[in-house]
């Protein structure tokens, strides 16, 4: 920066004048890009339809493309730069697949083809891309692919370019499964929809099918234009060159023109021709053609345009015509809305030949190359040198805004001037760039404060802005105190809940504590719903035990009950500890009786036995008691009452004397040598026998 004592001239004339301290006004000393710029957008297409611009001050880029292409007003687009293909070379409509392709860029320039090696047919291209500067007042940005395409046959095998013979019925009938194509097509498909540009197939050259038949050599010239004229006229419908305004400094056409055209220069007669051919903005190539008399078969749309060069038969054909190549030159014109990307799905080029064989059918070979997924990034900016600048480009006012922006030339962006300074360091708030460093009143703040403080008032645009210390505000969770009571985050809570209830959450140090609402825990027995699902002490069970085991019991209400472990019960006779006192069966008895009368019996082992009841024995005479228990005392015994007798005891006479038994012995008894009354005491035996095992019988029953 200068210094405040330096002494400089005015930049754009005028009366001088000087502060108090010596200095003079400013002079422009540096070109920096204006902060506002980035705000500044590009015309539509309806602003662009009248551009203002000074035409003395107007330079648009030109020169030669490397394959011979003249351009004015338009770039010429770098390869794999501005242009890339992201795509493969592949076979077109043939799907010759056999055949080797290529596709590389050389600077700006992409070449692609695809040759036959059997054969040594091929099919050639270059192609360009140029960008039109007048896109930029346009609202639009407008393309030219210039493809420049040929087909070279093997002359030294005899191939040539298929032409459009007549055949014979015999070749017609032969040849049916040929798909003989014209001796040179090409196709271009963008992407479906428009939202990434579109085929301007109205003013592409050629634009619409035609016919020529001169029998020469001839110059062809084709050429594409569209912009604003900077001579003060449009350009001729024919592609011939017009002529610049005599008054240099006059404002030029601000009307849009755009057209196309093909000429022959050798003849001077236009083939084709579409609009006006602007001369300050516009492509133009010149070719040979060398197949005489030719059809240009187009057909086009929004998406896709397809060309077919077919060349005719002619009685009158030049000595080694067969031998040339069939070479055309394409413009395709493309559109798109300003800053978009251009998306261009396939191009394809591909030619036939033919081979013609003595005394057999004639050979025909068709050769094919796609190159895919070409995107195309537009060049930035939005100004042209010698534009009028709109207003607003530069904010800055007073000492650094007395300077007009300028366009750059090499980047297309507004540029605002800077000039020598009056202060070395922003000092006054007064809304001008006092520094003339493209800011306004930058830095500068003075001291001010608050109830809650100290703090800075920033001058903004010539105007201090309210003090920024901290206001009284109401208490925040901040860890600030915001009310200037001296204390901090005082009273601030918050509600909170959790599954189990409400609680507060209370706020120290700018941060909230936990929520104190109850939060759930393992549930115990208690009667209340301490995990919090809704449920009271559920699911709540332990271990019990009794005298005859253990078992388990549930929580209701806060209390354990309903063991389940075995209980005592009274003892019974079956085997088991009932009562559960270590003992099975102990102190059980129960009456009994039997004939003879009762008595009790005591459970062993879970039965009954050992009846105390009085048993019936033999009877014993005498002592009055009914031993046998048969009801009849001393029953059987004689009249002394002594023994026991027959009934027929006194029919036998006196009973020999013998040693005394018992009753029952003697009553089964049998005395040996008592054989006189042998048969009488067996029968008496048996009697006696039968009548106690029938009372037996009785008193087990």
């Amino acid at each position: 920066m200068i210094g405040l004592t330096v002494v400089v001239s005015l930049a754009w004339g005028g009366t001088a004048w000087a502060d108090e301290d010596g200095s003079e006004e400013p002079k422009v000393v540096d070109w920096v890009g204006s902060d506002s710029n980035t705000t500044y957008k590009p015309k539509t297409a309806a602003e662009g339809a009248n551009w203002n611009f000074d035409p003395t001050k107007v330079s648009l880029n030109q020169g030669a493309s490397a394959s011979g292409t003249n351009f004015k007003g338009a770039r010429i687009l770098d390869g794999n730069g501005d242009v890339i293909m992201q795509g493969d070379v592949v076979p077109g409509v043939y799907d010759d697949v056999e055949h080797d392709r290529y596709a590389y860029w050389e600077g700006a320039t992409l070449y692609f083809g695809v040759k036959d090696v059997a054969s040594k047919n091929s099919v050639d291209a270059i192609l360009e891309f140029y960008w039109f500067e007048s896109s930029i007042p346009r609202g639009s940005d407008f393309y030219v692919m210039l493809l420049k395409v040929k087909s070279s046959p093997n002359p030294w095998d005899n191939w040539t370019v298929i032409r459009e013979d007549n055949q014979n019925i015999l070749e017609k009938i032969m040849l049916f499964w040929q798909d003989v194509q014209p001796a040179q097509h090409v196709g271009v498909w963008m992407e479906p929809g428009g939202k990434n540009g579109s085929l301007r197939w109205d003013f592409s050259v050629p634009f619409e099918s035609y016919q020529w038949e001169p029998i020469k050599v001839m110059q062809i010239q084709e050429s594409y234009g569209a912009g604003y004229d900077m001579g003060g006229g449009s350009g001729s419908g024919g592609g011939g060159e017009g002529e610049e305004g005599d008054d240099k400094g006059s404002k030029g056409s601000s009307i849009f023109s755009e057209g196309g055209a093909i000429a022959d220069l050798t003849g001077g007669m236009t083939i084709q021709a579409k609009g006006y051919v602007n001369e300050s903005f516009k492509i133009e190539t010149q070719y040979t053609m060398t197949l005489y008399r030719w059809m240009m078969l187009v057909q086009s749309g929004g998406q896709d345009i397809h060309y077919k060069l077919a060349w005719l038969p002619s009685e009158d054909d030049v000595d080694g015509m067969k031998e040339d190549s069939a070479y055309s030159e394409y413009f395709i014109v493309l559109q798109a809305d300003r800053g978009n990307p251009v998306h261009i799905q396939d191009i394809e080029i591909g030619g036939m030949f033919k081979r013609v064989l003595p005394f057999w059918f004639d050979n025909f070979k068709g050769l094919s190359a796609t190159v895919q997924d070409i995107w195309i990034t537009p060049p930035p900016g939005v100004c042209l040198v010698g534009e009028l600048p709109p207003a607003g480009i530069c904010k800055q006012t007073g000492v650094c805004g007395s300077v007009a922006p300028v366009c750059n030339g090499a980047t297309n962006e507004w540029y605002c001037p800077v000039v020598d300074t009056f202060e070395v360091n922003e000092l006054t708030c007064d809304g001008l760039d006092n520094d003339c460093d493209g800011l306004v009143d930058e830095d500068l703040s003075k001291p001010c404060s608050t109830a809650c403080g100290g703090g800075f008032a920033l001058c903004v645009n010539g105007e201090f802005q309210p003090c920024d210390a901290p206001n009284t505000e109401d208490e925040s969770c901040d860890g600030i105190d915001n009310d200037c009571d001296g204390q901090v985050d005082e009273g601030i809570t918050m509600a909170c809940e959790t599954t189990c209830g409400a609680g507060i959450r209370s706020c120290s140090n700018g941060i909230f504590s936990s929520c104190d609402a109850p939060v759930p825990v393992a549930e115990i027995c208690d009667g209340l719903d301490n995990d919090c699902d809704g449920a009271v002490d559920d699911g709540l069970t332990r271990g019990c035990t009794s005298e005859c085991g253990t078992g388990v019991e549930s929580c209701t209400n806060g209390v354990y009950f309903g063991c389940d472990a075995p209980q005592p019960h009274p003892e019974t006779c079956d085997g088991f500890d009932n009562d559960c006192d270590g003992d099975f069966d102990e102190n059980l008895v129960r009456e009994c009786d039997t004939a003879c009368g009762k008595g009790y019996e005591t459970c062993s082992n879970g039965s009954y036995m050992g009846c105390d009841a009085p048993q019936p024995s033999p009877e014993q005479c005498g002592d009055q008691v009914d031993n046998d228990c048969d009801g009849i005392v001393d029953n059987g015994c004689t009249s002394d009452n002594t023994q026991p007798r027959p009934p027929a005891y006194e029919a036998r006479g006196p009973r020999p004397q013998t040693t005394p038994v018992p009753a029952a012995a003697s009553a089964c008894s049998i005395q040996q040598g008592d054989s006189s009354t042998a048969g009488a005491w067996l029968l008496l035996i048996a009697v006696l026998c039968l009548f106690f095992m029938r009372r037996l019988a009785r008193q087990r029953a």
